[in-house]
């Protein structure tokens, strides 16, 4: 996988941004703060790539991810107050459990070490 150039390259930010657009469609009842969740998401993942160093950003995907599971969080009453149908809900509490388990799986990724260089193994050389 070749790296990312810009925060819009990345899965995550991808299926976060599809997310939002999703929770967009929901009732205005309850719509405001799930709106303010769900962009919370997208926006840390973005800020986070912006910012200097793999754990500055490590740190603004544990924030995205906190707030995947507080667009999960109030889902339930909304469903609970019928201003969402099953499918809808449902729909939306996979596509947040999922992104939730993607940012935390890229978090170990960027967290783990680089592969040390095999033993023996010659620098590379420029070629005049």
């Amino acid at each position: 996988m070749a790296p990312a150039r810009r925060f819009e390259d990345l899965q995550v930010w991808q299926e976060a941004s599809a997310l939002a657009v999703e929770v967009y469609r929901v009732d205005r009842a309850l719509s405001d703060q799930l709106r303010r969740a769900a962009v919370s998401v997208l926006s840390n993942i973005a800020e986070g790539f912006e910012r200097d160093g793999c754990r500055e950003f490590c740190q603004f995907l544990r924030i995205a991810e906190g707030s995947a599971g507080e667009v999960r969080s109030l889902l339930r009453p909304g469903f609970s107050l019928g201003y969402l149908p099953a499918q809808q809900h449902d729909a939306l509490i996979a596509s947040s459990e999922t992104l939730s388990r993607r940012i935390s799986r890229f978090i170990t990724t960027l967290r783990r070490p680089a592969p040390a260089p095999v033993s023996g193994a010659r620098p590379p050389t420029a070629v005049t």
